[in-house]
C-alpha cells in the first residue's frame, strides 16, 4: 500500500466518523473500508467481555456466519499479545499456536492474520483483525496505518459506552422498580455498559456518616468490607464535590486497603461524588482492571452519569419515604376501623 492509499484510507473513515451512525454500524462501516483498501478478505472486531474472559463479536465485513459461529473466543488461546496491547502478525494461522480456531481458518482459506488492539490510554477494549487468503507481509507504513484506525475505533467504543451509560440510567431514573432494585441495577448496568471489574456505591446515613456498601456489582464481599471502612483526603475530596482518580490504587497509601485492591484484580479507582444541590449524598466508586485515565470529555460525561445517579437515588429516597408515610397512615386507618367496629357516624 502506498501513502495516497493510506490517506484514503483515513478520508474513507473520516467521513464514516461523521456519519449519524450507531458504534457497530460505524465499526461495519471500517471493516469494509479496511477490506478493500488493505486488499484482503475479512475484517472483524472483537470486544472483551467485562469480565475479560472473552473475546465478543461486535462488527465484521466479508466474514462467513459459519466462521463467526465458530465457538466462544478466549483471549488468553486467542493471540493474547494483544490484549496486552503490542500489534501480532500471524504469517500462516493454519498452523501458529496463538489461533485457537485454526482448522476454521484453514477451512475459510485464511493464511496471514493481522491482530490489532484497540486500545486508548493504555486500556485495551478489544481487538482488530484482518484476515487474508494468501501468506503476506505488510509494510511498517500499513501497520502503522491500522494502528490510527484502531486508536479511532476504540474511541468511538469507549464514547459509546459512556452514553449507554447515560441513557440506560435515564431510562431506569424513570422506571417503575422499587428504589432498591432501581440502585442495584445503576450499579449493574455501569459496570457491563463500561466493561469494567465492579462499581458500587455508598451513601451517607441521616446522621453524615457513611452507611455499609448495599449496592455493589462484580465485586466481592471481603473487598467490600474493606472500601466501606474509606477515610482521610480521598473520602473528604469525595464528600465535597470533587472527582478522585486513582491510577494505582493497590499502592496507593490514601487508600489504605492496597492488599485488598491487588487480590480483587483491581487497578484504577474513580471515586464520585454524589451531590443534590450542593449537598453530599454519598458517593459513586469505578473500578477496573486495568489503570484507565479518564479524557476531559469522559470526566465530564462520568460528572453527568454521577448527577443523574444522584437524582435517581434521591427519588428512590423519597419515594421510600412517601412509601413508608402512606404505609403507616393506612395501618393506623385499618387500626382505627377495627376500633369503631367499622361504622362511620354521620354528624
Amino acid at each position: 500500500m502506498e501513502c495516497k492509499d493510506c490517506l484514503r484510507v483515513f478520508e474513507e473513515i473520516g467521513s464514516a466518523l461523521n456519519a449519524p451512525l450507531d458504534t457497530d454500524e460505524l465499526l461495519g462501516q471500517i471493516a469494509r473500508v479496511l477490506v478493500g483498501r488493505f486488499g484482503v478478505s475479512g475484517c472483524l472486531v472483537r470486544l472483551l467481555s467485562r469480565d475479560r474472559r472473552i473475546l465478543e463479536e461486535f462488527a465484521s465485513f466479508g466474514l462467513s456466519d459459519r466462521f463467526l459461529g465458530k465457538g466462544p473466543v478466549d483471549p488468553e488461546l486467542s493471540a493474547w499479545e494483544a490484549i496486552e496491547g503490542k500489534l501480532v502478525v500471524i504469517p500462516d494461522c493454519r498452523t501458529d499456536p496463538r489461533v485457537q480456531y485454526p482448522a476454521a481458518h484453514a477451512d475459510e482459506g485464511f493464511v496471514t492474520v493481522v491482530i490489532v488492539p484497540l486500545a486508548t490510554r493504555g486500556q485495551v477494549v478489544g481487538v482488530l483483525k484482518l484476515y487474508a487468503k494468501e501468506r503476506r507481509e505488510f509494510s511498517q507504513g500499513e501497520l502503522d496505518t491500522l494502528q490510527v484506525v484502531a486508536s479511532f475505533c476504540a474511541s468511538a467504543v469507549v464514547h459509546s459506552m459512556f452514553h449507554n451509560v447515560l441513557r440506560h440510567i435515564n431510562k431506569t431514573v424513570r422506571s417503575s422498580l422499587e428504589p432498591r432494585e432501581r440502585l442495584n441495577a445503576m450499579v449493574q448496568l455501569i459496570a457491563e455498559d463500561l466493561r469494567i471489574k465492579g462499581t458500587y456505591i455508598q451513601l451517607l446515613d441521616p446522621s453524615g456518616k457513611l452507611s455499609p456498601l448495599s449496592f455493589s456489582f462484580g465485586l466481592s464481599g471481603p473487598f467490600l468490607d474493606k472500601a466501606a471502612t474509606l477515610s482521610g483526603p480521598i473520602l473528604s475530596e469525595v464528600l465535597g464535590g470533587t472527582m478522585v482518580g486513582i491510577l494505582d490504587a493497590a499502592h496507593e497509601p490514601m487508600i489504605g486497603f492496597g492488599r485488598q485492591v491487588e487480590e480483587e484484580g483491581i487497578t484504577s479507582m474513580l471515586f464520585l461524588p454524589l451531590m443534590i444541590t450542593e449537598k453530599p449524598m454519598g458517593m459513586l466508586v469505578l473500578c477496573t482492571h486495568r489503570a484507565y485515565e479518564l479524557s476531559r470529555d469522559e470526566r465530564a460525561l462520568m460528572r453527568s452519569i454521577s448527577d443523574e445517579c444522584a437524582l435517581a437515588i434521591q427519588n428512590a429516597l423519597t419515594y421510600a419515604a412517601m412509601k413508608k408515610q402512606y404505609d403507616t397512615l393506612m395501618e393506623d386507618f385499618k387500626s382505627w376501623v377495627g376500633q369503631s367496629g367499622g361504622y362511620f357516624p354521620i354528624t
